[in-house]
């Protein structure tokens, strides 16, 4: 019975004293704008580690004006705010949408 525990003991302290690196999950963040012409975003599309907040930021080109989102095929219509933010989660698909003056 000593010897079982003593065995027992051992084995444990050995699976402890090896060190695991814990992999970091990482999310795709896609990226884009709608028309083509009517603007930029912020960052481009990337990959970014689990639960890393990501500040996007949408510019529009000379004659368009900001009109909102798209996360993931739903559309936030009729905001100001042309930027936003991502807790990376899991995978997003954010597109900012403009349109001509």
């Amino acid at each position: 019975m000593k010897k079982l525990i003593l065995l027992l003991l051992i084995l444990f302290v050995v699976s402890c004293s090896k060190s695991k690196e814990i992999e970091t999950l990482k999310y795709t963040l896609t990226t884009s704008v709608s028309p083509a012409d009517g603007g930029s975003i912020s960052p481009e599309t990337g990959e970014h580690n689990e639960w890393d907040s990501v500040n996007i930021t949408a510019t529009p080109s000379n004659g368009y004006i900001f009109e909102g989102w798209t996360w993931g095929g739903f559309v936030t219509r009729k905001t100001t705010d042309s930027s936003t933010t991502a807790i990376m989660d899991k995978d997003y698909d954010i597109r900012a949408n403009f349109k001509k003056k």
